[in-house]
């Protein structure tokens, strides 16, 4: 007689999981009665429990036995693929702040705390951020490196110019430059009629800064000088006013100068304020002295002269007289000065009058008889003249 043995025949189950592409999962194949063996397809595992990380949806299939009676199931490990999470880098200015807009995912996450899709950021420096992108509850990454380009640093001269000259403004640091008045030269030259501000901007990869260069205009000084009429032989004193130095075209830099032209003589001087310098001119007229003429005459003592000068206007007599010609008697010989003056100049002449002494005439004595002759005799002068028409001396 046979005997059939009947073996228990176990049931098997096999849990499913959903994961994120990347991600690992466990099976775990349960049978109803433990002390069988397992086999697993794909991968031919003989534990219980398997690790797994497919990178699409698979379906793992175990087979338990035990003695001699198989069971099988199966597992299905659904892998969601991650989000492709887009996110541009943008380049800024330093100060400038960048708008981060990520894309791919339904929720976001920002490693500077913000859960919307785009965040506003304004870094001092070269920046990058991290943004975590999620859909259907897998997550991926992506970074955004926001560049900062530093800001230009602009210098410009401030010069100081006199009115009515030129100034430049040279501008350096930056690549190009815009000035306030248009211009996009550098350097600017200007001729600013005032003290002015100028402003610059200077640009260098996208990135702009500005900064001000200041003209100072000094007024030219108002140089002023006197004009002089001099007589020939007489100094000038020239006086300039206005500035602070002065320069002569004689050579000179004292002021006030003092000049003997023989001529009349323009006179230039250049007047210096803050380093402006404007002229001004004097003029001193030479004017020629007059030639003054008189007689000089011979009288008898007791006897008047008449002196007459000539060459002036007016006249001036040593003896306090201005009348002309005047009359003199002196005593003895003796010299008058005239001084004659015509345009404000004068100048002397000298007369002498001579006084000759009167001679003593004597004559002799004599006495006769009617119808003689009597020679008289007269002495002490060199000519005679007698009431009796006669010339001689006896």
């Amino acid at each position: 007689m046979s005997a059939i043995t009947v073996n228990p025949q176990p049931t098997l189950a096999v849990n499913s999981s959903t994961i994120c592409d990347g991600a690992s999962s466990t099976l775990t194949a349960t049978p109803s009665i433990n002390g069988g063996t397992f086999a697993w397809t794909p991968g031919g595992q003989t534990s219980a429990s398997i690790t797994v990380n497919p990178t699409t949806t698979t379906t793992y299939s175990a087979t338990y036995t035990l003695t001699g009676c198989t069971a099988n199931s199966a597992g299905t490990i659904t892998v969601i693929p991650n989000p492709v999470i887009s996110i541009n880098s943008p380049t800024i200015c330093a100060g400038q702040s960048a708008t981060l807009t990520a894309g791919g995912g339904t929720t976001y996450s920002w490693n500077t705390g913000p859960t919307t899709n785009s965040i506003n950021v304004t870094p001092a420096s070269t920046t990058t951020y991290i943004v975590t992108g999620t859909t259907n509850g897998c997550s991926s990454t992506a970074s955004s490196t926001v560049t900062v380009n530093p800001l230009p640093v602009l210098n410009v001269n401030s010069p100081t110019i006199c009115a009515g000259q030129s100034a430049t403004l040279t501008t350096t640091g930056a690549t190009s430059y815009s000035w306030d008045i248009g211009s996009t030269v550098n350097p600017l030259t200007v001729s600013p009629s005032g003290t002015t501000s100028y402003t610059v901007t200077g640009t260098t990869s996208g990135c702009s800064s500005s900064t001000t260069a200041t003209v100072t205009v000094n007024p030219l000084p108002i140089v002023n000088v006197n004009s002089t009429t001099i007589c020939n032989g007489q100094n000038a004193t020239l006086t300039a006013s206005g500035a602070s130095s002065y320069s002569w075209n004689t050579g000179a830099a004292a002021n006030p100068i003092t000049v003997t032209p023989t001529t009349t003589t323009s006179y230039i001087v250049t007047g210096t304020t803050n380093g402006c310098s404007s002229t001004a001119s004097s003029t001193v007229t030479v004017t020629a002295l007059p030639v003054v003429t008189v007689n000089s005459t011979t009288i008898c003592n007791g006897n008047s002269a008449t002196l007459t000068a000539g060459g002036a206007t007016s006249y001036s007599w040593s003896n306090g007289s201005v009348i002309n010609p005047i009359s003199v008697s002196p005593a003895s010989t003796t010299t008058y000065t005239v001084t004659g003056t015509a345009n404000g100049c004068s100048s002397n002449s000298v007369a002498t009058v001579t006084v000759n002494a009167n001679p003593v005439v004597s004559s002799t004595n004599a006495t006769i008889c009617n119808g003689q002759s009597a020679t008289i005799t007269a002495g002490g002068a060199t000519t005679y003249s007698w009431n009796t028409g006669s010339s001689n001396a006896y």
